[in-house]
Parts: structure tokens; C-alpha cells; sequence
């Protein structure tokens, strides 16, 4: 995905984006007032194509939750991305592949060039029991902002740090991010703990 200027000025990681993304409720809110006011009819026909999908979603994610886990998927992608990814980590440095400084946590695994509508990835990401059950959740046709392979490793440290504390993700206002776990994660690892909205 490109992002546009405005998309970058607010990241969260520069000014604007420390003061409005990193922020309060309201001022997140502001925000969101804001760049709605620079998208309205792009916003206006995502929200009527999610309500005609509304009916054909494959889950649902209650607001009251926040998150859904669904222990089995049948998705026919999802071997063939379970096999990718373990294989990527397996004969691969992963360290020299990664685009983050996390110690615990490598992204950026996946690369873009890869990437395209035939890949299963983005066959996975953009089905239609996905987009309308994300769209169900946001209230809006969603936009795809990242399709990646992580690894993450103990780190041997007792202290936890940056992702393995509780956090709020501030990429959007709202978001929805979908996690397929390519190994099993007994309670030893250090499991994802999700926490009602």
C-alpha cells in the first residue's frame, strides 16, 4: 500500500502522530474528524459496501470483545501460509531479514515484491468471508495495510518490554489485525493475552 502525504504526516511516529495518535481518546478522536473531512465520499461508499456485505459475514467481532479467536478456520490458503512461513524462518537468518529493532519480535519477514492479488496471503487477506466479517467489525470496507510474517523468540530476560507489555495498537482509530499462529503456543511462550474492550 502507498500512503498518501497526509497518511505520513500523521504517522504515529512523527510530530503530528505523537501528539494526536499517541494521545487521549479525544484528541485521537479529533484526528479521526480530521481525516475523515479529507475522505468523505471514499468513506461514504466503503460504509454503503459493507453494509450490502453485512449479511455474508463469516464471524463476528462484538464491540464489547474487541477480538475474536477462532480456533479453526477453513480457509483454503491458510496450509500453504502455515508452510511459508515456517519454512521463511526455517531456512533463512531471520535476524538479517527483519525490519524492527524488537528483540523478542521480527517482522518484515515477508517481502512486498511477493505480494501479488494470486499470492495465498493476499488470497487469504482480501476473501470475502474475511473483508465482510472485518467490514461488519469497522463499519466500513477496511483497508489493507500490511500482509507480513513475524517470529517471535524468547528472549531469555525476565523483563518484559515495548510488545509484550500491554499496549494499544495506534496504527488507525479503529483496527482490526488478524494473527494466524503458524506453531502452536502453550502457556510456557508466553501466549498473545487479548483483554476486552
Amino acid at each position: 500500500m502507498k500512503y498518501s502525504l497526509l497518511d505520513k504526516a500523521i504517522h504515529k511516529d512523527k510530530f503530528i502522530g505523537r501528539r494526536y495518535v499517541k494521545s487521549t481518546v479525544e484528541n485521537r478522536e479529533k484526528l479521526l474528524r480530521f481525516r475523515e473531512s479529507f475522505n468523505r465520499p471514499t468513506i461514504q461508499k466503503r460504509t454503503k459496501v459493507a453494509q450490502e456485505m453485512a449479511s455474508s459475514a463469516a464471524y463476528e467481532v462484538r464491540n464489547s470483545d474487541g477480538y475474536l479467536v477462532v480456533p479453526k478456520a477453513d480457509f483454503p490458503q491458510l496450509p500453504y501460509m502455515i508452510n511459508h512461513a515456517n519454512k521463511l524462518v526455517a531456512e533463512n537468518d531471520v535476524e538479517k531479514l527483519r525490519k524492527n529493532k524488537k528483540a523478542q519480535l521480527m517482522t518484515g519477514l515477508l517481502k512486498k515484491d511477493t505480494l501479488d492479488m494470486n499470492n495465498p496471503f493476499m488470497e487469504f487477506a482480501t476473501s470475502e468471508a474475511i473483508v465482510s466479517s472485518v467490514s461488519n467489525y469497522l463499519g466500513m470496507i477496511p483497508v489493507l495495510t500490511k500482509v507480513d510474517v513475524w517470529c517471535s523468540k524468547a528472549t531469555g530476560s525476565d523483563t518484559f518490554q515495548n510488545s509484550q507489555l500491554h499496549h494499544c495498537d495506534f496504527e488507525s482509530y479503529r483496527l482490526l489485525k488478524l494473527f494466524v499462529y503458524c506453531t502452536d503456543v502453550p502457556k510456557e511462550s508466553g501466549p498473545l493475552v487479548l483483554i476486552d474492550a
